[in-house]
């Protein structure tokens, strides 16, 4: 995962992609202090997120996760569309950014 950074870094990315849940929490703080040390924003993907936050007995909601990815370093976090396969409606992504709720009321209500 390292080696893939650098090698992105050599090549003039600008943003690191990570998927916690195959990668782990452990190796996005590695890979978020690598990316501090090196000028590189990381991206943290939710692919399989649906495992963890969309069961109706157990789980946990996806802002918890979205807040322990922000404390283990990563800069952006995949939060999601207002419709489609991610779908998660419009309260919910309105209650992730103010920005994303002006933007919402202004498409869709």
């Amino acid at each position: 995962m390292i080696k893939r950074a650098v090698f992105a870094r050599e090549l003039g990315v600008p943003i690191i992609m990570h998927d916690y849940l195959t990668g782990g929490f452990t190796a996005n703080t590695s890979l978020a202090f690598y990316c501090r040390d090196n000028g590189l924003l990381l991206h943290i993907h939710r692919a399989m997120h649906a495992v963890i936050d969309r069961q109706k007995n157990h789980g946990m909601h996806f802002r918890v996760l979205a807040k322990a990815l922000r404390m283990s370093g990563g800069d952006h976090v995949h939060a999601g569309t207002v419709v489609g396969k991610l779908e998660g409606g419009i309260v919910l992504a309105v209650s992730f950014s103010p920005k994303i709720g002006s933007l919402c009321q202004v498409l869709y209500l």
